[in-house]
């Protein structure tokens, strides 16, 4: 059974409403958010899904966006600069807070690293003495099993320890890099400092799932 055509009145309260959200999504997600559910609930709602697109396409292309997203910069700096006499130092730290973060490695083994090496230190001297008895004194093979199961086990510690020095060198860089950005923050304009937070914060919202 065919749905009942909208009237003239419902079809503009939902064009209000459709278009207030649309408006919304650009203000928490950015310019290039997922829209395809807000398409869904409005077709569902019984708007023409050409209708949807056209006014979307106006919406975007009117800089309407962009000019509440500016509005919305300033507006931060005014109460920042109003609450410190120092707003970038805030921001900076606010953007810090948003950029991506490598966990831990202590976090991410469960223990001290210091232990974790501890005792892989402890492993490879088992396996070297494992090695180093399964040959007699002239180099000869004692046993040609117990020397390849050893030279696996030590093989697998070293890949072991490796990873472990790669994942503490990782997280030292990005230690540093955060610092860095940091650093840059406090000196440029506020407004320069909160635009790049406002896309962050855009950015990190469309990759949790934002509007979808």
């Amino acid at each position: 059974m065919a749905r009942p055509a909208l009237d003239r009145v419902r079809k503009k309260e939902l064009r209000a409403e459709f278009e207030k959200e649309v408006m919304a999504a650009f203000a928490n997600f950015g310019p290039d958010f997922d829209k395809s559910a807000l398409m869904r609930k409005y077709t569902a709602a019984g708007l023409n899904t050409s209708s949807l697109y056209r006014w979307f396409d106006a919406i975007k292309s009117s800089g309407a966006p962009g000019r509440a997203f500016a509005e919305k910069v300033r507006d931060n700096v005014r109460e920042r600069s109003q609450a410190s006499q120092e707003p970038a130092v805030a921001i900076g730290a606010d953007i810090v807070a948003e950029l991506p973060v490598v966990p831990d490695p202590d976090e991410i083994v469960g223990l001290g690293v210091g232990k974790i090496v501890d005792q892989m230190q402890m492993c490879m001297n088992v396996a070297r003495r494992i090695l180093k008895h399964s040959f007699h004194d002239d180099g000869k093979p004692r046993n040609a099993k117990l020397a390849l199961s050893a030279s696996e086990h030590l093989r697998r510690s070293v890949d072991t320890m490796a990873g472990l020095y790669e994942m503490m060198i990782a997280y030292q860089q990005v230690e540093t890099f955060h610092k860095t950005i940091f650093e840059v923050i406090r000196d440029v304009d506020p407004i320069v400092a909160e635009t790049i937070l406002g896309r962050l914060r855009q950015l990190n919202a469309t990759q949790r799932g934002g509007a979808g």
